[in-house]
């Protein structure tokens, strides 16, 4: 039996995604075919009134999926996986959402995803990993 993994992975937190490594390389160990990879960039929101009549830069929705795309190629590999195929997918949008559509349009076998793992909530997932929890169509496992 072949599965497919997706590995949603934030790539502005380099701690969460190291958490999965070694998950994602015990999975891919068990008939895995294809492993893919994805980073979710959130579009910032636009604020004229605080914007004012100072001027800055705000990246364009392309720069920030072309840095979130080499940072993510930069990080998948440090994942020593075997003979198996990896993917690397960034969107934009909003980041459950987007890891939902895309487990579903792959088929996808598995979810592993990590949760934020801080002293206030510790016994709590976090917002977006809770909402993948609840309404994924296939499994996931959680990492702390």
């Amino acid at each position: 039996m072949t599965r497919k993994l997706l590995v949603p992975v934030d790539v502005t937190e380099s701690d969460l995604a190291h958490t999965i490594i070694t998950h994602t390389q015990n999975e891919s160990r068990f008939n895995t075919s294809e492993i893919h990879f994805l980073s979710v960039v959130q579009p910032f929101p636009y604020y004229p009134a605080l914007g004012g009549r100072h001027s800055i830069h705000i990246p364009s929705i392309d720069e920030l999926v072309n840095t979130a795309k080499k940072t993510l190629e930069k990080t998948v590999r440090n994942f020593e996986l075997p003979d198996v195929k990896t993917f690397i997918h960034v969107t934009s949008g909003s980041p459950k959402d987007q890891i939902l559509e895309m487990a579903s349009r792959l088929s996808a076998d598995l979810i592993i995803i990590s949760s934020r793992r801080d002293k206030f909530t510790k016994y709590l997932l976090g917002s977006t990993t809770a909402a993948v929890v609840r309404h994924a169509e296939c499994s996931v496992l959680v990492v702390r």
